[in-house]
């Protein structure tokens, strides 16, 4: 890629740039869209007059992403593509190739505002970015509105839907026009910051849309393994807490308030009994029985495992930090038990069945194809999502 300053600006003074937004299917909200890219519905983009070819019209709008590639003349000069959170539509639309024709500058209007201002500025939407550089600008209500409460772009008028993605075009456009006049007033060495950030974008959405590979069959007998190693542990806990709070309505391992009961007798547990109420039945098969009612009573845990509480909570730190102290055989190995329990439990649900879950399926093998975030963190690092693959272990 060559994201050299020369270049954009280049391309930018001669309105060599097209300005695009898509609109698709529901996404699913738990799942990558680089794992399961929605169906690609509309997309409207903007070119300047003349610039590709026989091109007059201010906006195209086509139903097939293929039609995309109609507006672009291979032996043209290169040119910036631009768009707001760019990479989703270059995705749905295929557009991403356009690199194969050297026509490989992009810009994103969040990354930009993002990074023209510091990072103080994480996740600008649309609408703010329109609110700061073209006030009075905003999308087309009722859409809006449709598409917020849940209404499938699909099942949308054409035209109204056409529209819509019209102004979002337009809006884009303004900002990225006056982002472009700030950046030229930038020293160089920032504007090539800027840029690399941009380039930066780009290989992260090449990392995404490749994915990584992982090993079906293993996966599943490693999280097979992992859960009957969890059920032995919570099964341990469970026996340990219940000696701690008799006749309890339930003794569950993950609850944070019945774990600082066991530790440190603090609280009550539920105990549901069913009292006599001083009647009996006067017909039926009960005949002649008393009659009982439920009746929920709240106890003291029964002999804590530890006098000691260094740190009222029941986290990992708190309870290493527990562990210093001189406390009682049974305390400690509950608490290691516990720690042990919570470290598989995490890997299973996570690194296993979590990742499963979210992977693209296959044969033999499934594939992650996370969504890094760019302008998430106030400190400029990237992040990812769906799932978050930064804290792999090596081993």
């Amino acid at each position: 890629m060559d994201y050299s300053l020369e270049k954009c600006l280049e391309c930018y003074d001669a309105k060599r740039y097209i300005v695009i937004d898509t609109e698709t299917k529901l996404i699913d909200k738990d799942k990558s869209v680089y794992a399961y890219p929605p169906e690609f519905v509309l997309g409207v983009c903007w070119v300047e007059d003349g610039v590709f070819g026989d091109t007059k019209k201010e906006y195209l709008h086509r139903w097939n992403k293929n039609d995309f590639y109609g507006i672009i003349d291979p032996a043209s000069k290169p040119f910036l593509t631009v768009g707001h959170n760019v990479c989703f539509d270059l995705l749905v639309t295929g557009m991403h190739k356009l690199s194969e024709l050297g026509h490989d500058i992009v810009w994103d209007t969040a990354i930009a505002e993002y990074e023209m201002f510091g990072q103080a500025f994480t996740y600008p939407s649309l609408q703010q970015l329109a609110d700061k550089y073209c006030p009075g600008e905003m999308k087309e209500n009722s859409v809006s509105e449709m598409i917020k409460a849940g209404v499938c772009p699909s099942t949308i008028p054409r035209d109204k839907l056409v529209e819509y993605c019209k102004q979002d075009v337009n809006i884009t456009k303004k900002v990225f026009v006056a982002q472009m006049k700030l950046f030229k007033e930038y020293p160089k060495n920032l504007q090539n910051l800027i840029l690399q950030r941009m380039k930066y974008r780009m290989i992260t959405h090449e990392m995404s849309c490749n994915g990584m590979m992982m090993d079906k069959e293993k996966m599943q007998n490693a999280s097979k393994d992992l859960l009957t190693d969890e059920a032995f542990l919570e099964g341990k806990l469970t026996i340990d807490m219940a000696s701690h709070m008799p006749n309890a309505d339930e003794v569950n391992p993950n609850s944070n308030q019945q774990l600082m009961g066991v530790l440190y007798g603090r609280g009550a547990y539920k105990v549901t009994k069913m009292v006599d109420t001083g009647e009996v039945y006067k017909s039926g098969d009960k005949k002649g029985q008393p009659k009982l009612k439920k009746e929920v009573v709240h106890q003291p845990y029964k002999n804590p495992l530890s006098a000691w509480i260094p740190k009222d909570s029941v986290d990992e730190e708190a309870l290493n930090h527990l562990l210093k102290f001189p406390i009682l055989p049974e305390c400690k190995d509950f608490i290691e038990t516990l720690l042990k329990y919570r470290t598989v439990s995490k890997e299973r649900r996570t690194y296993f069945q979590g990742y499963y879950e979210v992977a693209r399926n296959g044969d033999p093998c499934i594939s992650l194809h996370t969504e890094f975030k760019h302008v998430a963190t106030p400190t400029g690092r990237i992040s990812s999502s769906k799932p978050n693959i930064q804290n792999l272990k090596s081993d």
